[in-house]
């Protein structure tokens, strides 16, 4: 527990940049503007930095976390048209309900 704290009064900059790379790689995944792979890069390196927090494996497992993410959003629900299933519940949602 003392390591844990110590990592995150010594270096708050690995939760930001967590923070920071994870943000990056949502709007770059609904706003259609970026890449795929590349969004799913960021959502990767921003589970990973902010898991560094805790411990290794830990990292590691939020990594997977990322690519998991990543991997549903590729093959899933939203595959071929999230962008446009978000866009369309935010519409309903601002309009009082779905059509």
């Amino acid at each position: 527990m003392d390591d844990l704290l110590f990592v995150e009064t010594e270096f708050p900059a690995l939760r930001a940049l967590g923070s920071l790379f994870t943000s990056y790689g949502i709007v770059g995944l609904f706003s259609g503007r970026m890449d795929r792979w590349i969004a799913y890069g960021y959502l990767a390196a921003g589970c990973f930095f902010s898991g560094l927090l805790s411990t290794i494996n830990e990292s590691w497992a939020m990594a997977a976390l990322g690519a998991g993410m990543a991997a549903f959003y590729s093959n899933g629900w939203w595959h071929g048209g999230g962008d446009r299933q978000v866009a369309t519940l935010l519409r309903d949602l601002r309009d009082g309900g779905a059509r």
